[in-house]
């Protein structure tokens, strides 16, 4: 069962990385098809030998080694080798040009726009001249020259214009190679139609191929930006595919490993079963020979002492049949021995369940901690509420006093404010404390559950756990029905055969491969629930600084107070009264 996981986890690992090969391949024929450059899965016609190459032959040798040994060990590998030797890199390659041949136009060396018909070139002139702006044109010295001289040799001639036409049929069946050639095409084709048009006009002829070449120069300059660009792409895509390639040889790896060690576990099992088997046969034919010849030398000696050679040859054979029998019984001492040492196993799994058991005890000692301490802030705030309540009613008594006491009593109004305000950062607190706690105790009771589930998983295969739980027998394991079996507990296909699994009591795979993802979705959970308690930065404001800075500066003001006024000054129990404000 573990080694079918894994060949399903490895199979779709390899799934994805072939996905992503794929998408990367397109990629790059999509980026090496930028005009100026061949794709590199296209193959010279010319070359014979590639022609006559198959797409078996021309994989590296690495990989068509690992294909071979994997077309051993599966038949549906079979059929897609043979078809890779069957097909050939031409037949493959027509394919990819044709699909290929679909994205020759460009957009962004398409000249299409750049072509302007001569009624077009006229208008725009005439445009240009009626709002008196200058028509500039992109011409060099040896183009000057030569327009200057087309225009003083100018001269009417039919053969040139069938020239001219022949000329264009000419480019127009021209073959294709290069993503530049059909707009260098086309811009030929407006060139040789405009001068056809207008064979007999140089004016005409002259501004027909400084358009032609203006276009040109346009559409080389964006060839050369795209190529620039593809090029930083390919080399980006390059770095990809490597990236890919050698994961690619990771998983292959990784495939080999695991498929040679299920190999050698299956050979040894094998083995084990067969031997087992033998000697337990050996065992009972063992048992009824000796009972056999017993009686007969019991007869025989009774009978004929004649036959007494006989007699020691039968006894040669049983002893060397009791030796057989020895060794079997030292191979079954041996499985005692193993059994044993599964025996302690489930000690240390017992002692792992001792030390959750002490850490959710532990756990359970915090947690009461935390409310005690929840209710001493709870008790601290009502008792802080009530002084509040207690001193705003003195600062209303105050406030009927004299006018003298007027600075005292705006004094004592400021602090007032400010131990509102200390109030107001211990709410604040009590909040932030509150919601960490239950943060922290949501995430005490997922530890729980957690706990809970791996005792009872340990409980229901016959594991002691010492909390309370049913522990399931051995016997009654063994001899539990198919429908009786918990929905945990059942493989995921009913057709699927059986294992025997390495874990002690009987666990299979299956369960325990729930009981884990079980366990890590609890562990997300608490860690999730950890995060939104954990306050790295927790201030606590200290009511004491701020009521001794007021206190003395009520002290400094009263004295100022009584130095420069004449009116009554409060006795001693309203400054006690004050000073404990």
């Amino acid at each position: 069962m573990q080694y079918q996981t894994e060949m399903a986890q490895l199979k779709e690992m390899i799934r994805e990385r072939d996905e992503r090969l794929d998408r990367l391949h397109a990629r790059i024929a999509d980026y090496e098809s930028f005009p100026g450059q061949l794709s590199s899965s296209e193959l010279s016609e010319s070359s014979s030998n590639a022609a006559n190459k198959s797409i078996w032959e021309a994989m590296p040798e690495e990989v068509r080694e690992e294909l071979d040994f994997l077309k051993q060990r599966y038949k549906e590998l079979d059929g897609v080798v043979q078809k890779m030797m069957q097909s050939y890199i031409a037949t493959a390659n027509e394919s990819l040009r044709s699909r290929e041949s679909k994205m020759l136009e460009d957009k962004a060396t398409d000249c299409g726009d750049l072509i302007i018909t001569t009624a077009e070139a006229h208008s725009s002139n005439a445009t240009q001249s009626e709002q008196g702006l200058p028509m500039i044109e992109g011409r060099s010295s040896v183009e000057a020259i030569s327009e200057r001289t087309i225009s003083e040799h100018a001269q009417v001639d039919t053969a040139g214009v069938s020239t001219l036409a022949h000329l264009l049929r000419s480019v127009r069946k021209a073959e294709i190679n290069g993503k530049l050639t059909p707009n260098i095409r086309q811009l030929l084709e407006s060139l040789l139609i405009d001068v056809n048009r207008n064979a007999l006009s140089a004016e005409f002829m002259d501004d027909a191929v400084n358009r032609f070449f203006a276009n040109l120069d346009l559409a080389l300059r964006r060839t050369l930006s795209t190529s620039e660009d593809n090029r930083r792409k390919c080399e980006e895509l390059e770095k990809a595919r490597a990236e890919v390639a050698e994961d690619l040889r990771t998983c292959s790896e990784e495939l080999r490993v695991a498929q040679d060690r299920y190999a050698i576990f299956e050979a040894k099992a094998e083995s084990l079963r067969l031997q087992l088997k033998e000697e337990n046969r050996n065992g009972t034919m063992l048992r009824n020979e000796i009972e056999r010849l017993t009686e007969q030398l019991q007869r025989l000696d009774t009978s004929n002492t004649g036959l007494t050679g006989i007699i020691k040859q039968q006894q040669l054979e049983i002893e060397e049949k009791a030796n057989a029998y020895h060794k079997s019984t030292a191979l079954l001492e041996e499985f005692r021995l193993e059994l044993e040492k599964m025996g302690a196993y489930a000690d240390i799994l017992n002692e792992k369940c001792r030390q959750l058991n002490r850490d959710k005890e532990e756990l359970r000692r915090r947690l009461g901690e935390r409310d005690r301490e929840m209710e001493r802030l709870q008790k601290r705030l009502v008792d802080s509420v009530q002084e509040c309540t207690t001193r705003a009613n003195d600062v209303q008594k105050l406030d009927k006093r004299l006018v003298g006491l007027q600075l005292q009593n705006d004094t004592l109004r400021r602090k007032y404010d400010k131990r509102e305000t200390f109030l107001e950062q211990m709410e604040e607190l009590l909040k932030t404390m509150k919601v960490r706690n239950d943060a922290l105790r949501e995430a005490n009771r997922l530890r729980q559950t957690k706990i809970d589930v791996i005792l009872k998983f340990l409980g229901r295969h016959g594991i002691d756990v010492g909390e309370g739980f049913d522990v399931l027998p051995q016997n009654a394991l063994a001899e539990e029905p198919e429908g009786e079996v918990g929905a945990e507990d059942m493989p995921q296909n009913a057709n699927e055969p059986t294992h025997t699994s390495p874990f002690p009591y009987g666990i299979s795979n299956v369960a325990v491969a729930r009981l884990v993802s079980r366990l890590e979705r609890y562990t997300s959970q608490i860690e999730m629930r950890e995060r939104e308690g954990s306050i790295d930065d927790i201030r606590i404001p200290s009511w004491r600084s701020i009521s001794e800075a007021t206190s003395s500066r009520c002290a400094s003001e009263s004295g100022d107070t009584h130095q420069n006024a004449d009116d009554a000054v409060p006795n001693l129990s309203e400054n006690r009264a004050v000073n404990s404000l």
